[in-house]
């Protein structure tokens, strides 16, 4: 009887903690820019964010590093939080940028989505935005 009180009970409170969890957010903005996006992360990984996209994230600790995934194409996507955008920004490739913020589920601040910004742009024509 308590197993079942205690998996009814977490059942209950997951669902509610699941609508303030902004990750599928995070992920849709990505998917509306690519058909087959590769997502890294910039000094943040979110167990979260492997369950979203699918398969192991890899968890760049360089700006070099991330810039250099950023420039491999407009497929190329790198999650990180606000507070990290300082860091990132200098070894950005010409043309990327932050392309959607979220809330930051339980954090303060945002989530970025960085990526080709030209990409956004016709993302947002091709979805009629």
């Amino acid at each position: 009887m308590a197993v079942v009180l205690a998996t009814s009970v977490f059942a209950v409170l997951l669902a509610r903690v699941d609508h303030y969890q902004h990750s599928h957010t995070v992920f849709d903005a990505i998917h509306a820019r690519s058909d087959a996006p590769r997502i890294a992360t910039f000094n943040r990984l979110e167990p979260s964010w492997v369950f979203y996209a699918g398969y192991p994230l890899t968890n760049y600790k360089s700006t070099a590093d991330a810039g250099a995934f950023l420039a491999t194409g407009p497929d190329a996507f790198v999650i990180t939080s606000e507070e990290k955008l300082p860091d990132i920004r200098p070894g950005l490739p010409p043309g990327v940028g932050v392309v959607a913020r979220v809330p930051y589920f339980g954090r303060r601040g945002k989530l970025l989505v960085i990526g080709h910004e030209a990409q956004a742009v016709a993302a947002g024509r091709r979805t009629g935005s």
